[in-house]
């Protein structure tokens, strides 16, 4: 059993290894980015172009989008030891539309996705998805609004392995202002809540009393030119979580990220956020967390043929389990897709994950310490044109768990992908 002392000294010590690699690459990129744009950049609203649609009505530009996806065997429905298997397909349809009126944009996207199994009835569901936007694009302010909600049984996170129902309405405004030809701030606030159906159980535990909440979050930042191609964000917030049931979940956050943007167009494109985040909770007898945070997903493109990416992940999520109310996941994917002659491309990923729990004193069970997600894929495309694409796919994953070892599977998926787009 691990003592509160060697607890903390361990968290330090990943703490601190990641955050030695991850300035690591923010330094690198930092040198490497100049390299490929000198040019000094300038702070601008960005123009309120007319979009590229295939379908126009009027002052509407609609895109369509139709996909069949994950056609076929998962030998692990449930992600338990019994591994029971089924054929699946996901019929996924979504339209989005854009509107301009002088400098202001409306854009809305709808997404509905039926999850289809053969045998297990009880895991079939439609997953609806909306989202609204409302932009302002003038001399040298930006104003925006958002609004989404999402009602879904898809699968949340890494730790909850049941398909469970639920709605998660989120609202958010804010504003980006320019104040010097290479600086421009920016201010935003952010509404979610997330609502689970009242007979959801996983494991035991209510998902309803466990997790439904409303969380609120203030921001404030500022946006610095540093090349045409490279932008850095220093972005402060400030968050509060309120859970409706229980409430030795309710925390206070504060977090200071700084994030290095990169431009599609770049040899470096996407992005990388290096900060570090205290959470601290309302209840003294839930441990907090003070340390480094990072997300990012970058992309380095070789001569149009070979790419690179990756995605990097270190944050607090909440979990499931009353006697561990929340988690520290940690971990990345590396992803390689390799042009291998005509319409036809390899890919070829590996992640891997860490869920460090955060414990509630308890002696009878003591503490549960950190499950792994190891997880590969290999897959081969083939584009026809800019519309069509076919995607064969086999994919691995694998769960240990230090504490639970009835929390452990192997499932493997073959499944195959098709996408139109008009």
């Amino acid at each position: 059993m691990t003592s509160n002392g060697s607890w903390s000294r361990l968290s330090f010590t990943v703490d601190s290894r990641w955050a030695m690699v991850c300035l690591a690459v923010a330094v690198l990129l930092l040198r490497v980015a100049p390299c490929f744009a000198q040019v000094t950049g300038t702070v601008q609203i960005p123009e309120n172009e007319t979009p590229d649609s295939p379908i126009q009505l009027g002052p509407l530009y609609l895109t369509p989008t139709f996909a069949l996806r994950d056609i076929g065997v998962d030998n692990n429905v449930f992600n338990d030891d019994v591994q029971e298997s089924d054929f699946t397909v996901t019929p996924s349809v979504q339209i989005a539309g854009v509107t301009l009126f002088g400098p202001m944009r409306f854009t809305g996207r709808l997404n509905t996705d039926y999850v289809w199994f053969q045998k297990f009835r009880s895991e079939r569901s439609f997953n609806n998805t909306v989202d609204l936007r409302f932009e302002g694009f003038f001399d040298r302010l930006h104003p925006w609004a958002t609004g989404e909600f999402v009602s879904t049984r898809a699968r949340q996170g890494l730790e909850i392995d049941v398909r469970a129902q639920r709605t998660a309405p989120t609202i958010g405004a804010g504003f980006e202002w320019v104040v010097g030809s290479r600086t421009s701030l920016a201010v935003s606030s952010r509404l979610a809540r997330i609502r689970y159906a009242g007979d959801e159980q996983f494991q035991g535990a209510n998902l309803s009393e466990q997790l439904d909440s409303t969380t609120r979050t203030y921001g404030a930042g500022l946006r610095f030119e540093l090349t045409p191609l490279t932008m850095l964000l220093v972005d402060g917030e400030y968050t509060t979580a309120r859970f409706t049931g229980e409430s030795v979940r309710n925390n206070n956050a504060w977090s200071v990220m700084p994030r290095l943007v990169f431009q599609p167009d770049a040899f470096i494109s996407g992005e990388l956020m290096v900060g570090f985040k205290t959470l601290t909770p309302t209840s003294p007898a839930l441990e907090g967390f003070e340390g480094v945070v990072t997300q990012g997903n970058l992309t380095v493109s070789l001569l149009d043929v070979t790419q690179f990416r990756i995605e990097v992940e270190r944050n607090t999520e909440y979990s499931f389990d009353p006697l561990h109310p929340y988690y520290v996941q940690t971990g990345a994917t590396v992803t390689i897709t390799q042009q291998i002659g005509g319409p036809f491309d390899l890919e070829v990923s590996l992640g891997r994950y860490e869920l460090a729990y955060r414990d509630l004193p308890d002696l009878a069970f003591g503490p549960r310490g950190t499950e792994q997600l190891t997880t590969g894929k290999v897959g081969v495309g083939y584009r026809l044109g800019e519309t069509f694409r076919v995607d064969i796919n086999g994919q691995l994953e694998k769960r240990r768990s230090i504490f639970r070892r009835d929390r452990e599977y192997d499932r493997v998926i073959y499944y195959g992908t098709l996408a139109y787009l008009l």
